[in-house]
C-alpha cells in the first residue's frame, strides 16, 4: 500500500507499530515544504514540494494523509488548490482539521481569541504571546501570526471535500475537529478490509441500503449484514 503524507514528517508516523506498517507492505512518501533531514528507512520516501501543485500522476498513492495542514495555507484559493490535490493524487484520504465552533484556539492554547476580529488578535500578540505563537513588537509580523491559521468549519470542509463523509471528534460534547474521510472505494465492494489487514470486516451503513434496495427491487427481502450473493 503506497501511502502519501502531506506536509508530516517522518517522525510522525512512529506513533504507528512498526511491525504493522511492514505486515500490510506500507511504504509512505512525505511531502513537505522544506528539504526534511536524510533518514536511513526504506519505510520513507522524502520529498520536497508544494501541496498545492504536487509533482505526482493522477491515483499514485492508494492514501493520502494529511493533519491539521489546510488551515495553514493562507488563503480560499490555496486551500481548493490543496483539497483537489489530495483528491486527485489519491482515491482514498484523510484530511484534519481543528474546527472554527470550538471555543479554545489550538494554536495559541487559548479561549474565543480566534473569533476575534484579526486587528484584536494582532495587538493581543503585540503585547504576549501564547502557546506556539510568540509575541511579537510590530504590527506586520502580527497580521501574519494572525493569519497564519484560518480555521474551518463543516460547511466549509464539506465544499472542499465533497466527495467525502465529514467525521467530528468531540471533547466534553463539542466538536473539537473535523475529519474528511474519503473511502468510497473500499466501499464499493461487497465487502472490504479495514486498515489494520485483515483485522476485521466492515459493511458500511450506505452498502447495506443499496442491497436493500436491490432486494426490495427484485421481491426479495434483505437481510441486515448478509451478502445478498449468499442467494444465488
Amino acid at each position: 500500500m503506497a501511502g502519501s503524507s502531506i506536509w508530516a514528517p517522518a517522525d510522525y508516523w512512529r506513533a504507528i507499530d512498526r511491525e504493522l506498517l511492514e505486515a500490510c507492505k506500507v511504504h509512505i512518501t512525505t511531502v513537505n515544504p522544506e528539504a526534511q533531514d536524510p533518514i536511513d528507512d526504506a519505510l520513507f520516501d522524502q520529498r520536497k514540494g508544494d501541496a498545492c501543485a504536487l509533482n505526482f500522476d493522477d491515483n499514485a498513492f492508494d492514501l493520502a494523509h494529511s493533519n491539521s495542514v489546510i488551515e495553514h495555507l493562507g488563503s480560499w484559493d490555496q486551500m481548493e488548490r490543496f483539497a483537489a490535490e489530495t483528491r486527485r493524487i489519491a482515491p482514498r484520504y484523510y484530511v484534519q482539521t481543528p474546527y472554527f465552533w470550538f471555543p479554545i484556539e489550538p494554536h495559541l492554547s487559548a479561549p474565543l481569541v480566534h473569533w476575534a476580529p484579526e486587528p484584536m488578535r494582532a495587538r493581543w500578540l503585540i503585547k504576549r504571546g501564547h502557546a506556539f505563537v510568540a509575541s511579537t513588537r510590530d504590527v506586520p509580523s502580527a497580521m501574519r501570526a494572525v493569519q497564519d491559521a484560518r480555521l474551518l468549519d463543516k460547511t466549509m470542509m464539506r465544499s472542499l471535500f465533497p466527495d467525502a463523509r465529514l467525521e467530528e471528534e468531540r471533547v466534553a460534547g463539542l466538536t473539537k475537529s473535523l475529519m474528511a474521510i474519503a473511502d468510497e472505494a473500499f466501499a464499493a465492494r461487497a465487502d472490504w478490509r479495514l486498515a489494520g489487514c485483515g483485522a476485521g470486516r466492515l459493511r458500511p451503513a450506505r452498502r447495506r441500503r443499496q442491497d436493500r434496495a436491490a432486494a426490495a427491487a427484485e421481491g426479495h427481502r434483505a437481510v441486515p449484514g448478509r451478502d445478498l450473493s449468499d442467494d444465488r
